[in-house]
This record gives C-alpha cells, structure tokens and sequence, in this order.
C-alpha cells in the first residue's frame, strides 16, 4: 500500500469536490483493514473517522441497489447511526456529497415513533443508506421492519458508548445473538475517539476494551504509522489557566447561605410529604404521588435554585441582577398553572412559595449590591458583579488578539449547562458592545437541541426541528467566519464537524476522560491552544490532566499490541432478549428487559383517556428469601431460582389485566423488574394488545384505512354532502313496461272538493266533466289515491282506479301515442325531450270509455266556452282558456289599454300586416293556459283583485285569428295535474315494492296505495311514546307508506323526511350502541377491562356513519326513482313516462371533463359534480363540446353563473342525503310498527342489529332474515374479577355509599356492581374488580339521546332544525352535569386525579353563586356582585367556568347502569332520568340558548378581538355600539370559546344589552306563535 493519496472512485456531485476530497495515507491504512474485517476505527477527533465510513460505504455501493424511477431495486443497505440528533442531518449530508447515493434521515422528531410498517418500507424503497439516531433503529430492529441480513454494513458513530444498557450496546446484542444463531450478519464499522470513557490503568483499560470488542464484534484498529497521522491531525498547546476566587463580598456569603438554607427548606418539604403519600397512600397511588413529587422537587431545585448558584459561581451575580424579574415571573406562572398531580396541592404551594421566597430574596441582595456600588456603565457592572473567573476568561480572549485583531480568531468555550452558555454569551455580548477592545468579537452560543424534551410529544417534537434548525444556522455562521466566538455545551465535543478553530477553553475542566479527548480534538487549526481553567493551587485538576494524558498514552500504546482472548467478569447489566411468535420469526418482533419497562409505558401511553387522567403501572418488588440452602449458596455468591428479588406489576384501569402480574426470581431488583415487563409485554402479546412487531394496537381512529381510496376525482369523500351523483331515473315496474296493444285501463278520476276562495278565473269542476284521463298499462297496477293536490281552482282529490282490460288495434295505438305526445310537448310545452314509447300510455276517456276521437283537429270548428285557443300570429305558441264572450267588444272598439289609443283592427294591421274581415265579431277575455302551478302545496293561484273585472286592464282577443287546439279546456285542465298525479303513484309505487322487500310481505294488485301524512297523526300521543320505549313481539310486522321517509326537503313537498330521520338517527346509534357494547366482548382479546370507549364509538361510528349507511342506500338503489330529490317542475325537471333526453348524457360526459379545464387547484376544488349546469344555458346547447366547456370555464373564473339548465333524466343527489333517507326509513318503520319489528327490517337492510349477528357481517352489510327476534341478554354483573369480588366488593359499595345514591336517583340495583361501575373514574387504582365508567357511558350517551328525542319527539311538532336544538340542549355534557351536581351525586365519584376535584369543586362553586339560568336574564346589579368584576375604571369581565367532563360522563354511566341493571327497560330508565329533570317541558319550551348566537341576532355588529393569554386563561374582548359608544366586555376561559361565550354572558348582563334582549324575546315569541298560526292554517 501506498503512500500516495488516492481520490474517492464513482458518481461524485462535482471534479472539485473530488480534488477536495482525497484520502490521507492512515485513512486508506484502515479502510483496507475495514474491507478485510469488522475494525473499531479508533482515532483521533478531527483526523476524519467518518470520510474512513464514507469511503467503505462508497466500497460497498454495487450491494446497495440500483435507483430506477425513484425507487432502490434490489440490494442492501448501509446503516449509519449516530448518538444524538444534532449529528444525523451532519452525516447524512457527507455520505450524500460524497458518494451521491440516495440518503434517508431518522430521529425521534421526525415522528417516527407513529410509523406503521407500510410507511418504513415505502422509507427504505427510497434510500440505499440510511442514518439513524441509535434509539430509533433499535426500535426498527425489534419491530422486525429491517433485519440485519438486509444490511451490507453497519456503522456506529462514537461506538464507546456501547455498554450497560446503551442503545448501540443493546443492537449489538440483538446482532450478536443472530450471529450465533448462523443468521446472515453485515460488515460492523465502530468510530471512535477514546475506547474509554473514565480515567483507569492498563488493566482496566485491556478490560474494557476487550469488553467493547466483543460486543461490538469488531478489534480496535489505529494506524500503523503514528508519525502520519499526525501531519493531518493537529496536537493542541495544552495549558492551564488559573484564577483566584479573590476577596469574597458579605452579599456573597448571605448567597450562599441562602442557597444552602432553600436547599434545606426544600428538602424537608419533600421529606415530609414523601412521609405522608407512604402512610396515608395505597401503593398504587403512592408511587405516581411520589413520581410528581420528586420531578417538581427536582425541578425547582436543580432548574432554578441549583442552576441560579452556578450561575452566580461561574459568571457572578451580574446575569442575576437582569435576568431575576424574568426567572421569578417564569416560575409564578408555572405555579399558577393547571396540574394533575397526585401528591397533596399544599405541598406543592410550599414549594413553590419556597422557592419564589428564596428568588425574591436574591434579587433583595442583588438590589442592595447594585445600589451600593457607584456604577453607572454596564462594562463597570461586569466588571464589579462579574466573577473572577469570567474575568479570567477575558483576560485569555484579549490574550488571543493578534495584530489583524480577532479576525484569525477561531475560538469555542465549552460549559457544562444550558443556562451558562445563554448567560455568558449575552454578557460577552455587552462587553463587545460596551468596550472596543474586543468590538471584534462576534459571539453567539448553542446546545444540545434534545435536553429536557420528550420526541413522543407532537409540541416538544417541533421544538427539537426549530433548535436543530438554529443549532445549524449558528455552527454555519462559525464555519463561514462570520462567527468567530462560540459558547458550547458538550454537543459540539462529540462527532459535529467544526473543522476551523483554533483555540479551545475549557471554562468547567472535563469531567470525564471522554470529555477531555473531545473537545481538545475541536481545536483542528496549526497552531493551537487548549486551554483549562481552574481555581488557583487546585491541584486534583493539575492531577486529573496528568491520569487524562496516562490514559491517552495507554491507549495508543495497547491498541496496537493486545493479547486476542481475555477472561472478563460477568456482566450483570447485561439485558434479556426475547423473542415472540416464533412461528413467525420474520415478522416475529424482539425486546429486552429494559426495552420491556419502556414498552409498557409507551403502550399505557396510548390508550386514550381524558385530560385528568394518567395511567401508570404500580410495580412492588419484595425479597424473596428461600430455603437455608439457597441462603447458603447465595452467600458463597451463587444464585438460586429460588432466592431474590421478585417484582410484581398492577395494571391500570383500562388495560386487560386486572390481577397483579410477577416477574420471576431475579438476583438484583433491576433484572426483577425488568424480568416482571417481560412478562407483561408476552401477557400484552397474547391478549392482541401489542402487534406482531410489538408495537402497541392502534386505537381510535377516526377514519378508516378505506378513506383515502374512497375520494372521487373530485376530492370528495364518499358518504359526504359535498359528493354528488347524476342517477338515472327509472320507474318502477310494471309503469316502465311499453304498452303494446293488449293491456289494462286505468281511469284518473278528478274531483274539487275545495273550490279557491275569491279565485280570478272561472272555476273548473272536473267531477262535473264527462271527459277524463286514462291511462294504458301492459301489466296490473294496484290503485291510487285519494291523492290530493292543489290545483288553479283549489284543492283536488285525485283517484287512479282500474277500468277494465283492453285491447287495441294498430291505428288506436299510434293516435294513443300521438295524444299521449301531444299532452306533454304541447300542452304541457316540455321540451328537448325524444319519444321512447317504452313506458305507460295517457289517453281521453268519456264517461270512463276510452275515446280517441276526443283528439282531433278542430281548426273547422267554431270557438266555444271550452275552447282552448292560442292567437296564430305569435311565433312561439301560447295557449288561453275562453273565460267569456265580450259581446260588447269588436275588432273596431278602442283597446283602452293602450296609450295611444287605436281600434283592434287599426294595431293587428298596423303590427301584424293583418285584416280582420268580421268587424262585429265579440272579442275573447281569455286566461292563460300555459301557467305552470307546483300542485304538491297550496300556493301560486291566481286570486281576484280590484283589476280583475277591469277590462281595460284585461287582454281581449280577435276569435277570427285565433286556432283552436285538439283537445277542449277540460283535458287540458286535467293534463296540467298530469305530472304531479303521475309522480305520486311513481312515488307510491316504488315506496310500496321498497316496503315490500323489506319486511317480506308482498302487496297485492287489489289495494289502493294512497298517501297518508305521518305528520298529521297525534305524535303527543302517551300511546307513541311508549310505543317507542317498548320491544314488544305481539306487535306485527307490516308495510308501511314510505313516501314521506323518501322525500327530500329540496323536493319542497308538503311532506319530507327529515322529522323521521331525526327519530331514525337516535334509534339506529341506540340500538348499534347496543350491538357494540355485547358484541365487541365475544373477541377472544377483549374482556371488560381493554375495551374502551374509543374503540366502541369508532365501531358505532362505521355502522352509523353517513358512509355505511350510503352503502346500505346503494345496496337499496334507492337513488335511481324511489327518493324524490327535486321540486317537480313540469316544464324543467318532470320527464314524461316514455321519453328519454339524449342531450342530458352528454352534459353528464362534459361535466366530468369540466374540472380538467381549470388548472388553479383551489379553485377545482370547489367545483362538485353538476357545476358545469350553473355555468351555461339552453340556448347555447348547440355549441360543440369544446366551445360549450371553454364558455363555462371563462363564466366560472369570473364568477358569472347562469341561470343555468336543469336535468329531467339525471337527478343530483349527494351522498349524504341519501344517508339521510335510510334513516328516515328507520324512523318511519319504528313509529308505524315499534322497535322489533324495525329491527327486523333493518337486518333485511344490511343492518342487523339482532343478538344473532357478529361484527364482521354488520360491517360486511350483509342482509338477513330475522323472524323470531329475541333482545340481547344483559349482563350478570360488572365485575372484571370475580376471584376478588367477595372479600373487597362491600368495603367498595360502603365507600361509594350506594345507599345514598339509590336513594337520591329513586332506583335499586339488583346488581351493585353495576353503580360501582358508573362511579368509577379511570383514576381511581383501588377499585380493581370493575372496569371505570367508559364503556357504561358510552351506552348510557345513547340510552339519553334516543329517549329524549323520542319524548321531543312525540310531545311537539317542532321542525327537525328546532327539534335538534331542543335536543343538543338536553343531550350535552352541561345539562348533565348540572343534573348530577343538583342531586349531589358529584361527591360520591371515586377518583384519585387531583386536577378532578378541583375542576368539581370549581364547577359546583360557580353552580352554587347562581342557580339562575346561566345564559342570560339574571339581574345586572347580581351578577356584578357575585362573579366579583373588576373596578369600574376597566371594563366588565366575567371569567367562564369549564365544566368538568366527568360529571356529564358519569351521569351518562350512571343512566347506563340502570338500563343494564333493569334488564333494558328504556320506561324505567326514563323514569329515573325524569326524576333527574323534572323540569324537562319547561326546557322543551324554551330551551337554553347560546349567549354568542343571541348577542349576535341582538347587536349583528358585535365584534370579537383577538384571543390574548393571561395568566393561563384566554381573554377576549367584545365590543359593541351602543348611542355612538362601543361598550366592551372581557370574557376569560380555558379556551378560545369559553372566552367568547364569556364575553356574551357579560355583555348579555348590561342593563342596555338585556333590555333589548328581553324585547327581542318577545318578538321571536311573537312570530313562532305567527308561524305555529299559520300552519295550522
């Protein structure tokens, strides 16, 4: 080998790097020794360690994949890992430059601890190396998401670390044991600076090198030719520097004896309470108490009374003298915030009160000091309130300015804290500004980017980028030049590239040996100085240099000879490996003793529980003494299985083990432990709680994986209200079978039972008319009606009734089709549609006998009083009723209307170039007969007025130029009802074959299908309501008129179906609720104990949710003619039977291209199926298709929508509608038929509810017959342990006093472990028999929410939008919360939390002060007096109390409870809930309003400031005109809402605000009274 340096080979970013990147003798040395063997490449820092790594990488890059259209295609990978996040991007960025191969980058912050095993392998597709942080790929490792057989190398940056239970020794055991399973090992790679970390002598060094050998696998390798390196690797000057402490000030030493007397008080404090959680506590509760207690001891101690004295030590008293106001106010606020700490609040006051006492004093003495000393600059400041020792230290900067100043000046101070690199580089920041001497000088600072934060928290995790991201920017700075100062805590000694310095201090002399070798090697520049400062005649430190330089020398000397075996201790802190499922030992995950602890953990950590809850195992180890044997043996050092430490784990609530779980016999208390989470990981495994790979199950997803794929071209998800469909409308059979020749007659019979009061026009009675509508069909048909309808005369009663059988001939059939074209494009003017004849035909009747003659010209005949007559000099056609005979009026009489008046002869001459030969002929007063009404409501009739009889105001007509249309005024008259009595039995019929399928009852052809209206039953009816509350099997299954269920409100019927899908929506979330909570437990993972509510309203949620029940709708084809979507417009929206309309398909195929034309993404987003309508018109039709699209696009970008065309074939429905209308049918069924009988019809629907049905076949939506239906079986009891329920259960029910509370609620449990249940917060560790209250509230929530609907339901007509508001009134965590607090039932919850009581307490405080409704109303001069507002200098406040969520979820429990423990009796559950709310009609009537939504129909111009924090709580500020003066309110709250509704309640209370509010009450009263009038009528 050579000494020439040979450049790196292929596939470099650029020629100059490569020039730049040439390898030194020494690095080739080892890379072939690397190339050969696994080598620790032990070398100085600076001497370029990782260009060794990057060089081998770059050797082994043909087993590394190829890239091929972004992905890697074969191969391995290389894996380097590094010790801390600050040094991943570093590393990646040099492998990336240097070899220009694909690098992919990981670490905690990234989120990774989230990743599912589809996202790491869409990862390693991407990248041929990989640069971990240690922990991150120890965790892929044991998940199995890359084994070591997939990896060419394997490289660990700074490898000494490799011991006890490091994650880099951890990997190495994992390695180490597939090794010698003859498993598939990459090549090993160590980097390292020091083989030791602690100063020791030969021995100790052989050993704990040949320690680290064997578990890296690898032998420590240094070159060969030590002189060679060192013409690349710079030796520093090292010296020390000395300072003297000096004369110490009197303030000092009261510093200090301050600082010794809070340490003293603060220990004590913790001591006395440590005492106190140890007597008064359970275990389980003691060690969560004492976890909390000692982190906030910890805290205030070392975070700011131990760091203030090292602060004032090391810099002086100076930084304190600024920095004291900010550090006392930081720790105030953190006193004052909302905690959920389990040791008791006084103790937490004490030390906090302590330790603001101490600052508080501290800034006394740091006053007084600066008071007495007469200086004025800052610099004299530093210079008398600096300490000696920074001093010193610009004494050794000043030392460095040569003759170009500090421009040469590489310099890095190292310092053991955070704190004092903040510190110190602000006030070498003022120095630099204050004296020119060192003016320079640019100095800034960094740390490590992880300290003090957690990567598993989303908050902390954004905090670590936004550091990291600074940490780069000013270790760029430094390496430009721009900075040449910088202030460091140990992040920068270890692996970060700072190659230009040139002098090193050590402000805090290195601790450790590490410590020393690294940042001695920052200094990279010739020449160098490394300097250490220490304290005058401190001579350990002098020492400590002298063993640091033996340990140096040693390790140069052994690394390069060294025996190849030697017997080594045990290693007692090696950890356990165990593997899981090895059936499946390719996905089968692994995990040791340690990594077992922090599994368990992060797995309590995901199981979703509310805000004051934490969940945490309680582990017990107790000595496990033995026989005298195993005593003996154990004495002579040998261990025994039967002797030890054992550790036993309690489980918290929520997870699936209520019995304790034991570890086994271990020697140490650690390996116990850890022995003990082996076992609770394994049990976690078996139970299903923990996946293959060992990560925890996820829980509680929101959306389900078929989201995504569920998105339509347009971004919209299926099941949403955003998403629409065209569909086809078809009719149902036999309507949609083409009469041929042979058929049945059916005659439509017309009669006006309720003529139009003070109507304009001439009456029509059609039961009075000999002529009628027929209507041919190929197949029978039941009958229709009475249907009524509202016509121009006023209201019809229509009935379709079988005539007779027919047969007709050829010439019959054709004139049938020419009448039944005739009627629709002629009389009824529909247009752009295409005969199809493949439907029903409509044909004359006289006196019920089928009649074509009736259809003939009769431009022959003379105009009679039934003519319908249409003028013959008009371009477009327009048709008119005869209404009379003006026999006084003649073409030559003046046409008074007119301002110039001329005679009729003189403007049809002068207009129309027309002669009127009969000068006496009367002229016609005429209607229109082309007036479309919409005949589904009354409404839109032409009423008399005072013009009416007015005939100058009236158009007269010439008879001599009008023609006379085939048909008379009374067919025509009956054909304008046509559609809508055509509609209906489409309607009817499809509901009755829908009815039908679902219940499995046929109808007969003999019935009549009418439509009777649900609303106008008696829904107050006691009969309904407990109709409702009842599974009763003697009631049979029928069919139903599902009209009004399938009728939308855009339709604008006077029926629709959205009181029905209210009802249909309540009972379809009770009874899968229901479903759920029994189901769910015949999973053999589940058990009372780890179902929690999450889960179980994620499963409601995919049956209940809009986009199952979409499916169902689907499954139904409810959207091709049985839902009436639209409002029947016949000349718009009504497609005639045996037409079709070509033109409309390709509107469909266009308006699927249109979102391509729009190239701005956010607009295309708003663009839904059918937008392309708004944007054109009928008449640009003709257009070619790219013509047509363009013209549309140009409109849409403008903003100019048409009034665009309207589709007769294709009807938009959306998604969620159709969602809607299944519910609605659940609701019809359950009013017409009761609650089994619906439940059978559901299950007909895909929907099976049924005891008989599992899980997978409800999600499936699979259909099925249920005939004997049966109620599910409730539950015996609660418990979750019956082994323990005898001997704890009565001491449990004492401590709740269910006495009491059976008392209050007015109802005995048969099974008490029921009301345990209920009572039981997730907090509370005692109680290990039940599980806590979720899973009963989660029954209870829907047990509430459908009696209560049910009860507003039958008890008021109210309109679905108030009849939900009435509901989300009564149903809500506030009401209920306030229902438990009123019966006293808040005390009696069983909870540890601390952060519960208080909200309780606070809540029940506020409740106490009014018992008024909280909204509004209350007296202004009350409310100012009792919620305590500020002086009247500043305006009102009013501060919102939250109210706590679990006094509405155990109120939801206890409801729960009682509908389990009485066998599901929803009548006595609802009388417990009466009980409750006795009040309940009152609320119904005048239910609780939002305060923000009344303040702004009140005052509109209400504006609402910016959300400010204060003091831990959300201010925001109303302000409202008033008079010409903006009056403000502050409301204050936990959350932005909570402030405003505040901010509404204060400004609801002003005199001025509430006297309009009271007057806006009595008109709102006024027009509901109006509008409840008015329906009536």
């Amino acid at each position: 080998m050579g000494s020439k340096a040979l450049p790196l080979a292929l596939n470099r970013p650029s020629e100059e790097k490569m020039k730049m990147l040439e390898a030194r003798p020494y690095q080739l040395e080892l890379l072939e020794l690397a190339k050969k063997k696994n080598i620790i490449v032990y070398l100085g820092t600076g001497s370029g360690k990782t260009f060794i790594a990057v060089m081998l990488i770059q050797h082994l890059r043909g087993e590394l994949g190829k890239l091929e259209k972004g992905r890697i295609q074969g191969g391995k990978k290389a894996i380097f890992l590094v010790s801390s996040v600050a040094l991943v991007e570093q590393q990646a960025r040099e492998i990336r430059n240097t070899t220009g191969l694909q690098v992919g980058t990981y670490c905690g912050s990234d989120g990774v601890d989230d990743w599912e095993e589809s996202k790491w392998m869409d990862e390693f597709s991407k990248y041929q190396v990989l640069v971990f942080v240690h922990e991150v790929f120890r965790s892929v490792l044991s998940c199995k998401f890359l084994q070591f057989r997939d990896l060419a190398l394997l490289v660990l940056d700074e490898c000494h670390h490799a011991v006890k239970n490091h994650p880099y020794s951890v990997i190495m055991n994992m390695y180490n044991e597939k090794k010698s399973e003859g498993s598939p090992v990459p090549k090993v790679l160590g980097l390292t600076a020091c083989v030791v970390v602690e100063t020791c002598n030969v021995e100790q060094f052989r050993k704990q090198k040949f320690r680290l050998e064997e578990k890296m696998d690898c032998k420590v390798a240094t070159t060969e030719d030590l002189k060679s390196i060192l013409q690349f690797v710079t030796a520093p000057e090292e010296s020390f520097e000395f300072y003297s402490l000096g004369v110490q000030r009197a303030e000092m030493n009261k510093i200090q004896e301050l600082y010794t007397a809070v340490l003293a008080k603060l220990e004590e404090i913790k001591n006395e309470e440590d005492d106190k959680l140890k007597k008064e506590r359970s275990f389980r509760q003691r060690d969560i108490a004492l976890k909390d207690l000692k982190k906030d001891f910890k805290k205030l101690k070392n975070d700011v009374v131990v760091n203030n004295q090292t602060i004032i030590e090391s810099l002086g008293v100076y930084p304190m003298m600024t920095k004291l106001e900010h550090i006392i106010e930081n720790v105030k606020k953190e006193s004052r915030k909302e905690t959920n700490l389990y040791y008791s609040d006084s103790a937490r006051v004490q030390l906090y009160t302590t330790t603001i006492q101490y600052l508080v004093e501290l800034k006394k003495i740091c006053y007084k000091m600066e008071k007495d000393e007469s200086t004025s600059s800052k610099l004299e400041k530093i210079g008398s309130f600096a300490s000696t020792k920074f001093l010193k230290l610009l004494e050794i900067i000043l030392q460095e300015k040569k003759s170009d100043g500090f421009k040469s000046l590489r310099g890095i101070i190292f310092v053991e804290r955070q704190s004092l690199a903040v510190y110190m580089a602000g006030m070498l920041q003022e120095v630099i500004q204050e004296e020119p001497e060192f003016s320079e000088l640019n100095v800034d600072y960094v740390h490590a980017v992880t300290t003090g934060l957690n990567v598993k928290n989303y908050q902390d995790r954004k905090q670590i980028s936004s550091e990291s991201r600074r940490l780069e920017q000013v270790l760029g700075k430094f390496r430009k030049g721009e900075l040449n100062l910088l202030i460091s805590t140990s992040v920068v000694e270890e692996g970060l590239d700072v190659q230009k310095c040139n002098l090193v201090i050590k402000y805090d002399f290195p601790l450790t040996f590490r410590s020393y070798v690294q940042s001695k090697g920052r200094a990279r520049l010739r020449p160098s100085k490394y300097i250490m400062m220490t304290e005058t005649n401190s001579g350990k430190h002098v020492q400590k240099h002298r063993e640091f330089q033996e340990v140096e020398r040693i390790s140069l000397e052994e690394c390069h000879s060294m025996p190849e075996t030697m017997e080594l201790e045990e290693d007692e802190t090696e950890s356990y490996t165990v593997p899981f499922d090895p059936n499946q030992p390719e996905k089968s995950g692994t995990v040791t003793g340690s990594q077992a602890i922090a599994l368990v953990y992060q797995y309590i950590s995901k199981i979703p529980v509310d805000r004051f809850t934490r969940l945490v195992p309680a582990w017990r180890t107790v000595e496990v003494q033995g026989s005298n044997q195993d005593k003996l043996l154990r004495g002579l050092m040998l261990n025994t299985p039967t002797s030890g430490y054992r550790t036993i784990c309690y489980m918290p609530h929520k997870t699936p083990f209520v019995d304790p779980i034991e570890g086994h016999i271990r020697p140490s208390k650690e390996r116990a432990k850890r022995s003990c989470a082996l076992e609770v990981v394994r049990m976690l495994y078996e139970c299903g709680e923990l996946t293959i790979r060992l990560k925890p199950r996820k829980r509680e997803r929101v959306l389900d994986e078929e989201d995504e794929d569920n998105e339509d071209e347009r971004g919209r998800k299926e099941g949403t209200r955003r998403r629409r469909h065209f569909y086809a409308q078809r009719l149902p059979r036999p309507l949609n079978l083409a009469f041929t020749k042979q058929g049945f007659l059916y005659q439509v019979r017309m009669k006006l039972i309720e003529e139009l009061e003070n109507q304009r026009y001439l009456p029509y009675f059609p039961q009075q008319d000999t002529l009628s509508l027929g209507i041919l069909v190929q197949e029978r048909i039941p009958g229709f009606g009475p249907l009524n309808l509202y016509g121009s005369s006023g209201t019809l009663r229509v009935d379709v009734s079988f005539l007779k059988k027919v047969e007709i001939s050829e010439d019959e059939l054709l004139t049938a089709r020419d009448f039944h074209n005739y009627a629709f494009s002629e009389v009824l003017k529909i247009e752009r549609i295409e005969p199809t004849w493949n439907s029903y035909l409509l044909v004359p009747l006289e006196n019920g006998e089928l009649n074509l003659d009736l259809y003939t010209d009769r431009s022959d005949q003379k105009i009679q009083s039934n003519s319908v007559v249409s003028p013959k000099y008009k371009k477009e056609a327009e048709h008119y009723f005869v209404e009379d005979f003006i026999r006084n009026k003649n073409p030559g009489s003046i046409m008074d209307e007119k301002k110039s008046p001329c005679t009729y002869i003189q403007y049809f001459k002068e207009k129309y170039s027309l002669d009127i030969q009969d000068k006496t002929q009367p002229l016609l007063r005429i209607s229109s007969a082309d007036k479309k009404l919409f005949m589904f409501k009354p409404g839109g009739e032409a009423i008399k007025d005072k013009d009416s009889e007015d005939l100058s105001k009236r158009t007269l007509l010439v008879p001599e130029l009008l023609d006379i249309a085939w048909i008379n005024r009374g067919l025509w008259k009956q054909i304008q009802v046509v559609p809508f009595v055509l509609q209906r039995m489409s309607s009817l019929l499809h509901a009755t074959q829908l009815s039908s399928n679902l219940t499995g009852i046929q109808y007969t052809e003999d019935q009549k299908l009418s439509l009777e209206l649900t609303s106008d039953q008696d829904t107050g009816s006691r009969k309904l309501l407990e109709q409702l509350m009842k599974f009763d099997p003697r009631m049979p299954l029928k069919n139903v008129n599902l009209v009004e269920a399938l009728t939308l409100i855009n339709a604008d019927d006077m029926v629709n179906m959205e009181r029905m899908e209210v009802l249909g929506d309540v009972f379809l979330k009770f009874r899968t609720s229901m479903f759920v909570y029994y189901s769910i437990l015949e999973d053999e993972t589940k058990n009372k104990t780890n179902v929690n509510e999450g889960e179980l309203t994620l499963l409601r949620s995919k049956v209940v949710g809009n986009k199952n029940l979409f499916r169902v709708a689907s499954r139904l084809n409810l959207s091709n003619g049985p839902v009436n979507a639209i409002k029947i417009e016949s000349h718009s929206s009504f497609l005639p039977p045996g037409y079709s309309s070509s033109i409309e398909q390709r509107l469909v195929e266009l308006d699927d291209k249109f979102p391509s034309l729009i190239t701005d993404e956010r607009r295309r987003s708003t663009l839904s199926v059918g937008s392309l309508l708004n944007y054109i018109q009928y008449s640009e039709l003709a257009l070619s298709d790219d013509a047509l699209l363009n013209l549309a696009k140009q409109r849409f970008l403008k903003g100019e929508a048409t009034g665009g065309v309207k589709t007769r074939e294709n009807v938009l429905i959306s998604d969620k509608s159709l969602a809607d209308v299944v519910e609605a049918l659940i609701g019809c069924y359950l009013i017409n038929t009761g609650t089994k009988n619906t439940l059978q019809v559901m299950a007909r629907m895909g929907l099976d509810l049924t005891p008989e049905n599992n899980v997978s076949d409800l999600l499936e939506g699979k259909m099925n017959v249920r005939k004997n239906l049966v109620e599910f079986k409730g539950e015996e009891n609660a418990f979750a342990n019956l082994r323990m329920k005898q001997s704890s259960a009565q001491a449990l029910y004492n401590r709740l006093c269910v006495s009491e509370i059976e008392e209050k609620i007015g109802y005995r449990f048969k099974e008490k472990s029921f009301i345990l249940q209920a009572f039981t917060h997730s907090s509370y560790s005692d109680n290990n028999l039940t599980d806590s209250y979720e899973r009963l509230e989660y029954l209870g929530d829907s047990v509430l929410d459908y009696l209560v609907s049910c009860y507003i339901y039958t008890k008021t007509d109210a309109d679905p939008g108030r009849l939900t508001d009435i509901r989300s009134a009564l149903v809500c965590n506030n009401m209920f919360a306030g229902l438990l607090v009123d019966k006293g039932l808040h005390g009696n919850i069983l909870y540890e939390a601390p952060i519960v009581r208080n909200k309780i307490v606070e809540y029940v405080e506020f409740r106490n002060e009014d018992r008024s409704i909280p909204y509004i109303l209350a007296s202004r001069e009350k409310l100012l007096e009792n919620l305590k507002r500020i002086n009247e200098s500043e305006p009102p406040s009013l501060k919102e109390v939250e109210v706590p969520k679990v006094l509405g979820d155990v109120f939801e429990a206890l409801i729960g409870a009682v509908f389990v423990d009485s066998g599901h009796d929803l009548e006595v559950t609802w009388k417990v809930y009466n009980r409750f709310n006795p009040q309940l009609d009152l609320i119904i009537q005048d239910p609780p309003k939002n305060p923000k939504k009344v303040l702004f129909e009140m005052c509109p111009g209400v504006k609402f400031g910016k959300a400010e924090l204060k003091e831990n709580h959300v201010n925001i500020t109303a302000t409202i005109s008033c008079n010409g003066k903006d009056l403000k309110f502050i409301g204050r709250g936990n959350n932005k809402r909570m402030a405003e509704i505040a901010a509404s309640k204060c400004a609801l209370s002003n005199s001025k605000i509430s006297r309009g509010m009271k007057t806006h009450e009595k008109q709102k009263t006024l027009n509901r009274g109006i509008k409840r009038k008015l329906k009536e009528l």
